[in-house]
């Protein structure tokens, strides 16, 4: 099921939680290294952290399946340009550059060095707007993450937080995040939003997708993502039209996928799952993989900002023996 904090009802709108904060860093100003994660040279510089807060801005902090999910902002390149500056650790620039830290940025040196390498194109040149992007991934599940620290009551997170740290957020070779086994966490990106969700389980994996509510080529991905009985059961949303919840659906199976495979570890089939959204902001998923997997599930789903849906999946190995059945744990 799904619950929230400084937000209620389906339809979540906007909560610049990042304001107040942005505020606050500007009255003290640059912030010293002292408060950094890592050994970092006296001949290097930790960046402001108020021009960085005030561009990748927190709109929504809430709670899917149990996971810490935050949305933010992800400026154009024009308004914040991470290729201007010299890093910390890059090339020649040892003991000298830039440093972004996960206490004072929520971020790292290191992943944006890996931005800039993933990014160029074939010319040697690094697609800013892409970088953004992906560093706004990056900021988004760090924000997440830290925001499990306000998860009260759940002994399990504030036992286990202090003794686990986020290494550099690299991307493999699905272009998921790099994570300790401890930690899952997934990111997804649309127009100038970035989302990130994390939750300290080490026996699952979740999911999330962030997709247009509305789209002129809904015909065609139709034929492309629903099967022939979830064709049959569209309709029944209520505010919601029958475009509309294909492309539900559709954002629905992307967080499945990007659950389900540090567990499969193969691409999957939009026909291998059928996904039916239910009023209360969950979902029923009937998974029929070809290998047979069964999973223990929970699906929440919502509309942001009348324009977008947030669809978030958590999956774990059924425990069944035979693994004949799939449970919701919700």
């Amino acid at each position: 099921m799904l619950t929230q904090r400084r937000t209620s009802g389906m339809e979540i709108n906007d909560v610049d939680i990042t304001k107040a904060m942005t505020t606050q860093a500007a009255a003290t100003g640059t912030p010293s290294s002292s408060s950094t994660s890592g050994m970092i040279s006296s001949h290097s510089e930790v960046i402001d952290n108020t021009d960085l807060l005030r561009h990748y801005r927190t709109l929504l902090n809430t709670t899917l399946c149990d996971a810490s999910c935050i949305v933010t902002t992800t400026p154009s390149s024009d308004t914040y340009d991470f290729t201007k500056f010299v890093l910390n650790g890059e090339g020649n620039a040892h003991n000298k550059g830039i440093v972004y830290t996960h206490n004072e940025h929520d971020l790292l040196t290191e992943e944006v060095i890996f931005g800039r390498s993933k990014e160029k194109n074939m010319k040697g040149e690094v697609n800013k707007r892409r970088l953004n992007i992906f560093l706004g991934g990056r900021i988004a599940l760090r924000r997440a993450f830290k925001s499990l620290l306000n998860d009260a009551g759940n002994d399990y997170v504030e036992n286990m937080l202090p003794t686990i740290s986020l290494p550099p957020l690299y991307s493999n070779g699905w272009g998921a995040p790099t994570l300790p086994a401890s930690i899952t966490a997934s990111i997804s990106h649309k127009d100038d939003l970035a989302v990130g969700v994390a939750k300290i389980d080490s026996t699952g994996s979740v999911g999330v997708d962030l997709e247009h509510c509305n789209n002129k080529a809904a015909t065609t991905i139709m034929r492309r993502v629903i099967t022939a009985t979830e064709k049959d059961n569209l309709g029944n949303l209520e505010g919601v039209s029958m475009e509309e919840e294909v492309l539900l659906r559709f954002s629905f199976k992307e967080a499945i996928y990007k659950a389900i495979h540090p567990i499969l570890r193969r691409s999957i089939d939009f026909a291998e799952v059928e996904v039916q959204p239910l009023d209360n902001g969950t979902a029923i998923i009937n998974f029929m993989l070809k290998s047979g997997e069964k999973f223990e599930y929970d699906a929440s789903w919502q509309r942001y900002r009348d324009k977008y849906w947030l669809t978030c999946v958590y999956v774990r190995e059924s425990e069944r023996s035979d693994r004949s059945t799939q449970t919701v744990l919700k």
